[in-house]
């Protein structure tokens, strides 16, 4: 289930930075993947960052700070 989570979690982060921003608009595959794992970093680094809430609010939130 974790790995189904995290999963999940980078499919909202690269579905909301393609909507919010052009972070992967026009790049390579592999170049918007490692963008997909910073930003999950820094969005798990970040005060959007809280477990009891909406997982996809949370990083819409984080995304829009961008």
């Amino acid at each position: 289930m974790k790995e189904e989570e995290e999963a999940y979690n980078h499919y909202l982060m690269s579905h909301l930075l393609d909507s919010y921003t052009d972070k992967l608009r026009f790049i390579e595959c592999d170049e918007a993947w490692e963008q997909i794992k910073y930003h999950m970093k820094k969005f798990k680094e970040s005060k959007y960052y809280v477990i009891d809430h909406s997982m996809y609010e949370s990083i819409e939130a984080y995304v829009k700070t961008l």
